[in-house]
């Protein structure tokens, strides 16, 4: 007897990065690493190269920042408040679940801001710091296990900002908060934290900060100036960013250098004149500190007699391969290092993690370069157009519009291909075989074959523009969108074999039926074709409703369609026989499979309706994205 199907879904693996949260990765332990896509955290072991999932922002309100206890038991979430106040949330890292969320008080007249955009854990992990952001720059202190907010300050007025905040690690009741033009510090004694010292700077942006060992304070500014606090007083600074210009003069010296990589000889991406120097993360070391520059580089000073610290390491992004179609320069966006400081990893803005190996020997009379290289696989850089499963392999490919297409085995959990274009692409398809793929391009539709770690480009068909593509069921047709006309194509010779016309607006969507005899497809209205000679069969019309896509229901006899009324529609013999909203949103794409009907919406939820479907028929709902899903 066939098992009924059963209405839940799991998470199996996440291809990804969140680049826009504060302190965006996080080491666990010397093998585990933690990171943010849209509502979970990925706790990833570089070992085995697995995943674990935390669900952190069950409302989809979005992230905005992270923290980790320095005893590794806690993680904080901020999570934006939208229309209510925004809230971080605590969690237990040991059983994977929330431990307390803190919401400052609705009499508290500071809390305007609807983000935090720094979080700090005390030393002793009972203190908790929470910077608001836009327009309050409030810094709050919480005795967080009790979620009691002991006190709360405006650190700055509104033209200015504070950016980030920070703990003594040798008196708990201390902290440190830089911003635009200013270095503040800051003591909690009689229930309410009190400025002790205040510094007015240069008017730049101070945008990090870290203290050391040995109860210094190191700033860093959007000038690649790092600047020395003792005792809250000024010492003297460093200027990282002339230190890097002076290599730069150097850079046909660098290039007959073979710096370390912990795999293969790459070369240093030294192209970074057009780069803003800014100094954006810095990192306490048991024997100095590292910190960052917008450019992607990474520089490790090392401290030596006299509290003097020597730049003993630079670490630099790979070249920009010359056969690369978009030179996309990668720029850091935060960086972390292991608990042993063996192992330094890094996030992008553009959305990829980086490694590199720190154990070696300090030669003090030589800066030691090294490479970063990918931790696992490159991710997509921006926004996925369009994605499809083989049927009869274990693999996807996806487009996107950074000019890439990927094919991604997810039994094996790795990147196989991945190729970039000169061109924009719209969509993409798989052949049931796996062999070969089709591409809906800016400029035309190309026919590819998949090689062992290339896509060669077979043919070249003049459909501009198809935001839709499709190879049939039985793989010997594909069929591509032209605007409201569909274009029908053999499949060996790449021919075409039939043009659809009939839509007054451009096409949505398109379904092959099982035996690929029928085609349905959908815009304003709903048509279906005779694939063989091109006639159309029959219509559904319906007034005010835009469809967004169409789906044949297993056994042949019914369509599918979802769009803009936020209903499921059941269609046989042309007529509407059934009609339910699963989910009270918008609802862009569908597909079915064996007795599961899969929905997905513009605000990135993802909802599961048992099939056939009934009146009161419940709908399980998950969060998979923070924004419109594009494909299913």
């Amino acid at each position: 007897m066939e098992k009924p199907s059963t209405s839940t879904a799991h998470l199996s693996y996440v291809f990804g990065l969140k680049s826009n949260v504060n302190n965006n990765i996080l080491f666990l332990d010397d093998q585990t690493i933690i990171y943010p896509y849209a509502t979970q955290c990925i706790i990833y072991n570089l070992d085995q190269k697995s995943q674990k999932y935390l669900t952190i922002s069950e409302k989809n309100r979005g992230v905005s920042a992270l923290a980790i206890s320095p005893n590794k038991r806690y993680l904080a979430v901020a999570e934006r408040g939208g229309a209510d106040k925004p809230l971080v949330s605590i969690y237990d890292l040991g059983v994977l679940r929330k431990r307390k969320a803190l919401i400052a008080p609705n009499n508290d007249p500071n809390t305007v801001s609807k983000e935090y955009v720094n979080l700090a854990f005390s030393y002793d992990c009972k203190y908790f710091a929470a910077q608001l952001g836009s327009s309050d720059w409030v810094l709050q202190l919480w005795l967080w296990e009790k979620a009691k907010l002991e006190s709360s300050v405006r650190v700055t007025n509104a033209q200015q900002t504070a950016i980030a905040v920070a703990f003594n690690p040798l008196d708990n009741s201390r902290l440190s908060v830089v911003g635009f033009g200013h270095v503040k510090f800051y003591k909690f004694y009689d229930g309410n934290l009190k400025q002790t010292t205040s510094l007015k700077l240069d008017n730049v942006n101070y945008c990090c900060q870290s203290w050391l060992p040995d109860d210094r304070l190191v700033v860093g500014s959007e000038k690649g100036v790092l600047l020395f606090f003792e005792m809250e007083e000024f010492k003297h600074e460093i200027n990282v960013a002339e230190l890097v210009e002076k290599d730069l003069k150097f850079k046909e010296t660098l290039k007959t250098e073979k710096p370390r990589s912990s795999s293969k000889k790459l070369e240093m991406d030294t192209a970074t004149d057009s780069i803003a120097p800014s100094i954006n993360n810095l990192s306490m070391l048991s024997k100095g500190f590292a910190c960052s520059l917008l450019d992607g580089s990474v520089h490790v000073f090392d401290k030596g007699d006299a509290f003097v610290y020597k730049r003993t390491k630079e670490i630099r992004m790979p070249k920009i391969s010359e056969n690369s179609f978009v030179k996309r320069q990668q720029l850091l966006n935060s960086f972390v290092v292991s608990p042993n400081e063996e192992l330094l990893i890094c996030s992008t803005i553009q959305n990829q993690i980086y490694q590199v190996a720190l154990n070696g020997s300090i030669n003090v009379e030589k800066i030691e370069r090294l490479l970063f290289e990918s931790l696992t696989h490159t991710f997509h850089c921006n926004e996925v157009q369009g994605i499809d499963v083989c049927p009869k392999k274990s693999l996807v490919a996806s487009c996107s519009n950074d000019q890439s297409i990927k094919i991604w085995d997810y039994d094996k959990n790795q990147l196989e291909i991945s190729k970039e274009f000169p061109f924009e692409i719209l969509s993409v398809s798989m052949h049931p075989s796996g062999h070969y793929l089709i591409a809906g391009f800016s400029d035309r539709l190309r026919y590819l074959a998949v090689l062992v770690n290339d896509l060669k480009i077979i043919k070249e068909i003049p459909v501009k523009a198809s935001y839709k593509c499709s190879f049939s069921n039985g793989g010997h047709l594909f069929a591509a969108t032209n605007g409201n006309i569909i274009s029908i194509y053999s499949a060996m010779l790449q021919e075409n074999v039939v043009n659809f016309t009939g839509h007054n607006m451009k096409i949505r969507n398109f379904a092959w039926s099982k035996d690929d005899s029928k085609m349905a497809s959908c815009a304003d209205v709903i048509y279906e074709w005779d694939v063989l000679t091109g006639r159309r069969l029959g219509e559904v019309i319906t007034k005010m409703v835009a469809y967004n896509d169409i789906a044949y229901a297993p056994d042949g006899k019914s369509i599918l369609v979802v769009g803009s009324d936020m209903k499921v529609k059941e269609i046989v013999d042309y007529q509407i026989t059934r009609s339910i909203e699963p989910i009270n949103q918008p609802i862009t794409s569908l597909v079915i499979h064996n007795r599961l009907l899969f929905v997905s919406t513009a605000s990135g939820t993802l909802g599961i309706v048992r099939y056939p479907l009934a009146e009161g028929t419940s709908c399980t709902v998950y969060t998979a994205h923070e924004s419109n899903i594009t494909g299913v």
